[in-house]
C-alpha cells in the first residue's frame, strides 16, 4: 500500500498472523476454492469432527501464518487484500448466499501495551471487499 511504513521487528508484539475465514452452514469449500480460484489454507464442513469438537458450520481459511514473516500485523493483513484484490464480486456473491466473510487476526502481545494497529486505507480496502475483521490477542509473560 502506498505511504505505508511497516515494521517488521515491532517490538510490542511476540508473534501475529491473519487469515480470511469464509463461514456458512451450507458451506461447500470446493466450491470457494473454485470461485476465488486459491487453494486454502484449510477447510472444515458442518458435522465434521475436529478436535473432539463437531464442527457446527463449514469454513473456508486462507492464512498468513507460514507465508508471511513479520511481527507487524498490516503486513499479514495486506498481503490478503492484495491476494484477493480484484476479487470483489467474488465475495459479494458469497456474501449474498448468506456466507460470513472475516479477516481474524491472532497478536500475541511480547509487552502488554502497545497493540496492533490497521492504517485508514487498509480499512477502506476491507471495506471495498465487504470483509470485516477481528482481533484474537492473548498475553504472556510477566
Amino acid at each position: 500500500m502506498t505511504g505505508l511504513t511497516y515494521d517488521d521487528e515491532y517490538p510490542t508484539c511476540d508473534a501475529t498472523y491473519a487469515t480470511l475465514c469464509i463461514y456458512g452452514d451450507d458451506l461447500d469449500p470446493n466450491a470457494v476454492t473454485s470461485l476465488f480460484g486459491i487453494e486454502p489454507s484449510h477447510t472444515q464442513r458442518k458435522g465434521e469432527h475436529l478436535k473432539k469438537v463437531v464442527v457446527r458450520r463449514g469454513g473456508w481459511f486462507f492464512s498468513t501464518q507460514n507465508a508471511v514473516v513479520s511481527r507487524d500485523v498490516r503486513r499479514h493483513v495486506n498481503w490478503l487484500i492484495e491476494t484477493f484484490s480484484g476479487k470483489e464480486e467474488a465475495f459479494h456473491q458469497l456474501r449474498s448466499q448468506g456466507y460470513e466473510t472475516v479477516v481474524s487476526c491472532y497478536w500475541r502481545s511480547a509487552s502488554g501495551h502497545g497493540g496492533p494497529m490497521l492504517s485508514p486505507e487498509m480499512m477502506g480496502r476491507l471495506a471495498d471487499l465487504g470483509v470485516g475483521i477481528w482481533f484474537d490477542i492473548y498475553f504472556h509473560g510477566e
